[in-house]
């Protein structure tokens, strides 16, 4: 049976290998023990939960850390509690994209949905948070989340705090009801939500004019559909004339989720193709990385580190989680493993972007660049490929530390 409470047992067993060598002094038992009794105190107290939160800037956004081991393990106890009460598992993205590229095939006329919600954990009411919790969880569990929010609203944040696992569990608990109501409707036949990114399919019947209302009306409270990022598809009936009751249906038309872009298009008049590609903002971010790579090596004229940087956006390579013991796959293939490589424009565009980049003396980086290699080196730089590294699944390893130094010039890339 689950054990929800805040005891020295289930907080022990919150302790994860990393935490070791974050904290050599937890491999003491007298010290680990000592950091334990800490966490059980606090977590039974009554308004001194935590003592080393802090808030933070990443990519523009406002974050919540904890710097006191003792905070994660509570922290960490009461995510594994929020996330035992959710009804439905976390949506899994290429899950969800491979449902889109199959239903985005079907040759049945039918409306898109592309959603995305305004400021998504900022905007959670903090009467919503406090009445959602009341009977979905235990009143310790609800007492610390709430003490959570708390810290963080006296800090200045707004809503749910990004940066900890809790915000992101605690999120898909109270858009449940939401998630409930439109799987539920009887116009939707697929519905999938990752964190704020939406994706509804429904049948041509729908008009958006009272539909995309009705989406509004059901949000918790606080929260909104951001207008710039929505997004309707008609897909017109194969056969015969475009469908009368959506006359700006279209045959071909793209849709941009999860980081793809679907093409959708429609060959003679009985059959609708997808292909799937990289999105162009992902794309535009991969462009500015290639830059700031660039721009670094004209300061540290570092050529293997640049070196390292162009291998790591080119190719594939596995990360060691430690809490685990597994290796997690990552890179160009691993990231987009459902794009049609042969058919990707988003590869071969990167891949002119990198040679002009390389070659080019136009800027003042690229001059510099130029100046600062010799053309041997250039030529090595040259046979990485973004096509290459996605088709042929080309690996490059890197030890822990060297990632570390890889992605320090990229922390801020939104």
């Amino acid at each position: 049976m689950y054990d929800s409470s805040y005891n020295y047992f289930t907080l022990e067993r919150q302790l994860y290998r990393s935490d070791f060598l974050a904290h050599p002094s937890l491999k003491m038992s007298v010290d680990r023990e000592r950091t334990i009794q800490h966490s059980v105190r606090r977590s039974n107290d009554n308004q001194n939960f935590f003592i080393g939160l802090k808030k933070g800037n990443v990519k523009g956004k406002h974050i919540l850390r904890s710097t006191e081991i003792s905070d994660d393990l509570i922290i960490r106890k009461t995510t594994q509690n929020l996330r035992r009460a959710l009804n439905r598992p976390t949506t899994n993205r290429n899950n969800a994209a491979l449902n889109c590229y199959a239903l985005l095939k079907e040759s049945t006329p039918y409306l898109v949905y592309r959603l995305d919600i305004k400021s998504f954990y900022e905007s959670f009411e903090y009467n919503h948070i406090k009445n959602t919790l009341r009977d979905l969880v235990s009143p310790r569990t609800r007492l610390i989340t709430l003490n959570l929010i708390d810290h963080w609203n006296s800090m200045g944040g707004k809503g749910i705090p990004r940066g900890l696992p809790l915000g992101h569990t605690l999120s898909d608990l109270l858009m449940e009801g939401f998630d409930h109501t439109l799987i539920n409707n009887d116009h939707v036949y697929f519905y999938a939500r990752y964190v704020d990114d939406i994706v509804i399919f429904t049948k041509d019947d729908t008009s958006p004019k009272n539909f995309i209302p009705f989406i509004k009306e059901s949000l918790p409270p606080g929260l909104a559909i951001n207008k710039r990022k929505t997004h309707v598809r008609y897909a017109t009936p194969l056969k015969g004339q475009p469908n009368l009751k959506s006359p700006t249906a279209k045959r071909n038309f793209n849709l941009e989720y999860l980081g793809y872009v679907f093409h959708v298009t429609t060959t003679g008049s009985s059959r609708r193709e997808c292909h799937l590609d990289i999105a162009p903002s992902k794309v535009r971010k991969k462009k500015t990385q290639i830059v700031l790579a660039f721009r670094e090596f004209t300061k540290n004229r570092n050529f293997k580190l640049l070196h390292h940087r162009l291998q790591y956006l080119t190719s594939n390579f596995s990360v060691y989680d430690i809490n685990h013991h597994t290796r997690r796959l990552a890179g160009i293939y691993y990231s987009y493993p459902l794009i049609d490589i042969d058919q990707s424009v988003a590869t071969k565009h990167l891949d002119r972007f990198l040679k002009a980049s390389l070659l080019s003396r136009k800027g003042q980086v690229s001059s510099r660049f130029q100046d600062a290699t010799t053309a041997a080196q250039r030529r090595e730089l040259l046979t990485l490929s973004f096509s290459d590294g996605a088709k042929n699944r080309i690996f490059t390893h890197f030890s822990s530390s060297q990632l570390r130094q890889i992605q320090k010039c990229w922390r801020y890339v939104l």
